[in-house]
């Protein structure tokens, strides 16, 4: 399936002046996909750490972040080479090596010549708890597929040019077909997994079964959140704001048996986590927009 944000993930490839990359999503919105693809097509080797599938790992980072010690290590395991400029060093789920995290700005100084990406989710609540290496990575945000993405994973390409172009011939015409196609996107979602599988079967109860299994693993993080938040009211807020998407969103509609100071920090974990999307009001369409927003007056995505 085609991502729009996968020629950015190119250019940061052949970008002779480079830093490690951190790409950040919630779950299940395509980023190990992503990269795998970068490197069969744009690299000889690939050395994927997947510290939640290989917990073992997470011991090379401890005590000092010396990187060449750290890539002769992986070189050995893996008995994959790592070499400079052909080498794709992986490392998923980092969120659960905030050592790891830390790292990638010594094979910055260390190995400058190394494609090094990390790839998480719940990584604002890691970032909480270390030292974070500003300066000395780049970041690039995942978010689920987009409409025109949707259009052109299921087959519909000359749709997808059109949503693209301001100018259009016998637009009421075009606009009650594509208007068609958004409803098909709105009720199959933007996961990766849920539009495949309705590729696969053209049955949109299929997609929305996929929609629930995906739903749960957010749940499952809710353990995860740091600090600790209420889950009954971590479940309360996430459901409220799928039934209220669009909306504008008054805390107190969001979890009825809670306080207010604990549903406000329940959505903004929410957000965090990078399941919700928080969109402000603004006062007026000034520049820039954020000057002139309200965080009393926001809706939910």
């Amino acid at each position: 399936m085609e991502r729009y944000v996968y020629k950015e993930l190119e250019n940061w490839a052949i970008r002779s002046r480079r830093k490690p990359l951190i790409i950040r999503g919630a779950r299940q919105v395509g980023k190990t996909w992503l990269v795998e693809n970068l490197a069969h097509a744009e690299f000889d080797y690939l050395i994927k750490v997947d510290f939640e599938e290989s917990s073992e790992l997470i011991s090379l980072f401890e005590g000092d972040l010396n990187t060449q010690k750290i890539c002769a290590e992986l070189e050995l395991r893996s008995g994959v080479d790592i070499v400079e400029g052909k080498t794709l060093l992986f490392l998923d789920e980092i969120q659960l090596c905030p050592r790891a995290i830390i790292s990638l700005r010594y094979f910055y100084e260390q190995i400058p010549g190394l494609h090094v990406i990390a790839a998480g989710s719940l990584l604002e609540f890691a970032f909480g708890e270390i030292s974070f290496p500003v300066g000395r990575i780049q970041s690039l945000e995942v978010n689920p597929m987009n409409f025109s993405e949707f259009l052109l994973a299921t087959g519909h390409s000359k749709a997808a040019e059109i949503c693209n172009n301001s100018v259009v011939e016998n637009a009421e015409a075009i606009h009650v077909f594509l208007m068609g196609l958004l409803r098909e996107y709105w009720m199959v979602g933007g996961m990766p997994e849920s539009i495949q599988e309705y590729i696969q079967t053209k049955s949109i109860k299929s997609a929305t079964e996929v929609q629930d299994e995906i739903y749960s693993t957010f749940h499952l993080d809710f353990n995860k959140y740091k600090p600790k938040t209420d889950i009954n009211c971590l479940k309360s807020v996430f459901s409220n704001i799928a039934l209220n998407v669009g909306k504008q969103v008054k805390y107190t509609g969001l979890a009825k048996d809670s306080t207010i100071p604990t549903i406000k920090k329940a959505y903004e974990s929410l957000v965090l986590a990078r399941v919700v999307k928080k969109v402000r009001s603004v006062s007026s369409p000034g520049i820039p927009l954020l000057a002139h927003s309200s965080d009393k007056k926001f809706k939910s995505l």
